[in-house]
């Protein structure tokens, strides 16, 4: 069931002070961008952090590998119904280079499978793919809720109705903060915390920080496109997390798992 926060049906008028802020704010992602660029592989695999190949590897380092095998062997099955939902799908409104890559899909699957989350948060949905995988995941593990985060209304092209059914999308008023953090507050504690939406450094800390605080101890916090600005590399040392990197064919994902217990949060944050 979609819980729209608000109407995409009424056109709203944004106030001036919030379209000089939002232009101003894409001024400044823009220079920074031109004077720092982007982090290169060297700069996110300094401190050692792992590099992986495929999403196999990437969630053993993340997740452990207890019964990844026996997880691993339900990817063939998917893989072919994932192209017959893909190649059946037309009209969609956004380009498929939106999408999340093959080994991203899935990782996010094997992700869920390995954590088995109660709850899900994913921010930007676009076409729906990463949606899709991880719908999938929650239903072969037979519980678990997706939560997904939107500024539109048109995104999820390729859920089917029932599929729609069993999933909680949420439309913020606009991406700022207070309307990231009004929604984030009305979750519960998350297992799985996966951002895909503005890659900038300052949206994308934001949606680390605020997730970081409602994921529970052991949990993933995971990032596609963090090749797209320092943010995950720099979060991950500024809180002692280790992260993982999955070189996909354009673009890095990455994840990181939390502290085991509340007393090791403590310490790192120490």
């Amino acid at each position: 069931m979609d819980n729209r926060i608000e109407s995409r049906t009424r056109p709203r008028l944004l106030p001036l002070t919030h379209v000089v802020r939002h232009g101003a704010r894409r001024l400044v992602e823009r220079t920074i961008v031109k004077r720092v660029g982007y982090p290169t592989m060297g700069h996110l695999l300094r401190h050692d952090a792992p590099l992986h190949l495929t999403a196999s590897s990437f969630v053993e380092g993340v997740a452990g590998r207890d019964g990844l095998a026996r997880y691993r062997k339900e990817l063939d099955a998917l893989d072919t119904e994932w192209r017959e939902r893909a190649e059946t799908t037309a009209d969609l409104p956004y380009p498929r280079h939106f999408d999340v890559e093959d080994e991203s899909a899935r990782t996010l699957y094997l992700l869920a499978r390995a954590v088995r989350p109660e709850h899900v948060l994913e921010t930007g949905v676009a076409n729906g793919r990463s949606t899709w995988w991880i719908l999938r995941a929650l239903r072969r593990n037979g519980r678990g809720r997706l939560h997904s985060f939107d500024v539109r209304g048109d995104v999820g092209g390729y859920l089917s109705a029932e599929e729609r059914d069993g999933w909680d999308l949420r439309l913020l008023r606009s991406r700022s903060r207070r309307s990231w953090s009004a929604a984030l507050a009305s979750l519960p504690p998350l297992d799985l915390f996966v951002h895909d939406s503005h890659h900038t450094y300052g949206w994308q800390w934001l949606e680390y920080t605020g997730a970081l605080s409602r994921l529970r101890p052991g949990s993933v916090l995971a990032s596609d496109d963090a090749d797209a600005s320092y943010a995950f590399s720099a979060f991950c040392e500024r809180h002692t997390l280790q992260p993982h990197y999955l070189f996909d064919r354009r673009k890095v994902f990455a994840a990181a798992r939390t502290p085991a217990t509340p007393a090791d949060a403590q310490t790192s944050d120490a």
